[in-house]
């Protein structure tokens, strides 16, 4: 352990489509992939799996900024400029507990996705490196995904000790939050770990031996990009499973208080054309027609007004 360093900043990561995730979130895919699909017990099971470790993430997510927190000054009076022992162990415990979690979820998603080897074919679900590859071809976000490569290399070296470089620990200042970060020597070779920055002198935080330092991804964004994961793989599932005496449906997805309040986002997987009606939508009647036309006609008309002023 360290003091908590100044080194420099990770580069900032383009934000754009991304959202902070829920249990409600997780929630809604898992009622969709269980309750709309026709599903045999080792699908249904491995699915249920990937949702309780997407939870448990989720808490990992939320324990983390709890010790992040209480960081933070409680009154004009603490004028302590820097963090104490018990507060950097609090986040480097809670930090490793969320990335081994992590690599758990990885692994529940390859599960689900090895279940389904006729929708996904020549998927390598053996290898979450391999897999976390191969999901790129579907993958939504995909413009985020160095985040996880990061967070699995990241996982890689902190649990892997005997394997790779000797590091120690310390916390540093990331852009205003306080991360967790593995620092230390080069290998026998003059090998850095995958994934770590490359240290210049001059760093007083370091060791004199340190070449190289690997600040923790940001986990918020590793959780957001792994769970709407649940988003490609379902709905590409749906497409083949679908039961249409699931519909309609009556179930409304959970709302908590780290859900927000406009709901998720839902994204397509692929390019095509929204219809007016499909295999999933439900059988409505000339009467229900005419009265939900009726119940959509002043908004309609609002909009047709404004849209005249413009």
């Amino acid at each position: 352990m360290d003091e908590s360093s100044d080194l420099g900043t990770q580069p900032e990561a383009n934000a754009a489509r991304l959202f902070r995730i829920g249990p409600g979130y997780v929630s809604r895919w898992m009622h969709n992939a269980t309750y709309h699909n026709a599903l045999d017990d080792r699908e249904r099971r491995a699915i249920v799996s990937l949702g309780q470790s997407l939870d448990q993430l989720i808490r990992r997510r939320d324990a983390l900024e709890a010790a992040r927190r209480a960081c933070i000054p409680v009154s004009r009076l603490d004028t302590r400029n820097s963090l104490t022992g018990s507060q950097q162990r609090a986040i480097f415990a809670a930090t490793k507990d969320f990335f081994l979690n992590y690599y758990a979820a990885v692994s529940a998603m390859a599960s689900v996705v090895a279940r389904f080897g006729s929708i996904f074919p020549g998927a390598p679900t053996r290898s979450n490196e391999k897999f976390l590859e191969w999901l790129t071809n579907i993958a939504l976000l995909e413009e985020h995904w160095d985040v996880l490569r990061s967070a699995r290399q990241f996982r890689t070296l902190i649990d892997h000790p005997a394997s790779k470089q000797p590091y120690e620990w310390g916390t540093v200042d990331d852009e205003g939050y306080v991360r967790a970060m593995l620092h230390g020597p080069a290998s026998l070779m003059g090998n850095l770990p995958e994934g770590a920055t490359l240290i210049g002198p001059g760093k007083e935080a370091f060791h004199i031996d340190d070449v190289w330092a690997f600040i923790a991804p940001d986990e918020d964004m590793v959780l957001t990009l792994v769970a709407v994961q649940l988003n490609a793989l379902i709905d590409r599932i749906q497409v083949h499973r679908f039961r249409p005496e699931s519909l309609p449906c009556g179930w409304e997805v959970p709302h908590g208080d780290e859900d927000p309040e406009e709901g998720y986002p839902v994204f397509a997987i692929g390019p095509g054309t929204v219809m007016g009606s499909g295999p999933m939508t439900p059988e409505v009647s000339d009467e229900d027609r005419a009265k939900i036309a009726a119940i959509l006609a002043p908004y309609e008309a609002a909009i047709r007004e404004g849209d005249s002023r413009r």
